[in-house]
């Protein structure tokens, strides 16, 4: 099976992260707290989607920064 990633777009930080779906901050688009009511204040999670649909959904968010996740995306 293909990896999925989501996409992590911060509306506090002005930034989009990109993410595995299985990395620790995204648990398949749900986040670290899935259900609590303030992650729907800071921003919103997108996905899932292969890796190229996810970079251009990010950069289609506008923020001024996007970056890849540096746990689960860094690289070695």
């Amino acid at each position: 099976m293909r990896m999925k990633y989501h996409v992590y777009e911060n509306w506090l930080h002005d930034k989009a992260i990109i993410h595995k779906s299985d990395c620790v901050y995204c648990k398949d688009g749900k986040g670290m707290f899935p259900g609590r009511q303030y992650n729907k204040k800071n921003g919103q999670w997108w996905g899932p989607f292969t890796y190229t649909q996810a970079a251009v959904k990010a950069i289609k968010t506008g923020k001024f920064r996007v970056n890849e996740c540096s746990i689960c995306l860094k690289r070695k």
